[in-house]
C-alpha cells in the first residue's frame, strides 16, 4: 500500500494495480494507461496538448488525426492520403469534383463511359466481353464487338426477306437493286420479281423470266390478260 493523491478530501491509500486503471494517465490512441508500474512506464510523448500518447501508438494517431481533415475522394469518399494496401496516395483533380484517388480513377471513367447504342452496356474495357474499341456512330458509341448488329438492325431492310441490306458473310454479298425507299438483296431479286410479277392466265404462274421455264417473253390478250410465250401453244389448243 502507498499513498497518492486525495479524493474529495480526504487521504486514500491504494495499491498501485487498483489505482492505474482508475487513476492513471491513458494513451489517447489505445486507452490503454501509459504508466505501467510505480517507477516506469512505457515511452510516451505529448500530443498536442490533447494528452499523452504511447510512442507505438504516435502513427496510428497521427494517421487517424490526418484522416479527419484530409480531402475526400469525390467517388469513394476515403481520404485522400496514404493507406496502405488500398491507396497509394496519389490523386488526380477532376475539375468541377474535386480530388479522385489514383486507384479509382477506373471504375470512374466506367461509371461516365458514355452508354452503347446497341446494348446500352458501358463503353468501357470488360475483360472477356467488351475490348473497349467502338464507333462513332450518329453521336453516339457502339462496341466494336456490337458494330455489326447495330448495323444491321439500322439498315434498311430487303423488300423480300427483311433482312438488312448489308453484307452478311456466306449470305449476301450486299449488291441491291433500289426500290422504291428501300431495295432487293441481288440473291432475293429473282423471288421478289416473282413474286411481284403478273400471273399468266393459262398456267397461273409468273410472267417473268424463270431460268428453264419461262423465258420472260410473253402476249397481251385482249380481254384476257398476259400469257407465257411458252403456254402460247397450249393455250391455242384449249381454245
Amino acid at each position: 500500500m502507498f499513498e497518492i493523491g486525495k479524493e474529495k478530501g480526504h487521504w486514500s491509500g491504494f495499491c498501485f494495480t487498483c489505482w492505474n486503471p482508475k487513476f492513471g494517465v491513458k494513451c489517447i490512441q489505445c486507452g490503454k494507461s501509459v504508466q505501467t508500474s510505480k517507477s516506469a512506464g512505457e515511452p510516451i510523448a505529448s500530443a498536442n496538448r490533447k494528452g499523452k500518447i504511447h510512442l507505438a501508438c504516435r502513427e496510428a494517431w497521427s494517421r487517424a488525426e490526418t484522416m479527419k481533415t484530409a480531402a475526400r475522394c469525390f467517388l469513394c469518399q476515403e481520404p485522400i492520403m496514404t493507406l496502405p494496401p488500398k491507396f497509394s496516395g496519389e490523386y488526380f483533380n477532376i475539375e468541377g469534383k474535386g480530388g479522385l484517388h489514383a486507384e479509382c480513377e477506373g471504375e470512374w471513367k466506367r461509371q461516365t463511359a458514355p452508354r452503347c447504342l446497341h446494348c446500352n452496356d458501358v463503353v468501357f474495357p470488360i475483360p472477356g466481353k467488351f475490348t473497349g474499341d467502338s464507333f462513332l456512330v450518329n453521336g453516339g458509341s457502339v462496341h466494336g464487338e456490337c458494330h455489326d448488329a447495330y448495323n444491321q438492325s439500322h439498315a434498311k431492310k430487303c423488300l423480300q426477306c427483311s433482312m438488312a441490306l448489308l453484307t452478311i458473310k456466306g449470305q449476301f454479298s450486299g449488291r441491291f437493286m433500289p426500290v422504291d425507299s428501300s431495295g432487293v438483296h441481288e440473291e432475293c431479286l429473282v423471288a421478289w420479281q416473282t413474286s411481284k410479277a403478273t400471273k399468266c392466265f393459262f398456267c397461273k404462274q409468273p410472267v417473268c423470266e424463270i431460268p428453264g421455264k419461262f423465258s420472260g417473253s410473253f402476249y397481251d390478250i385482249a380481254g384476257k390478260g398476259q400469257l407465257h410465250e411458252e403456254c402460247h401453244a397450249a393455250w391455242k389448243k384449249s381454245a
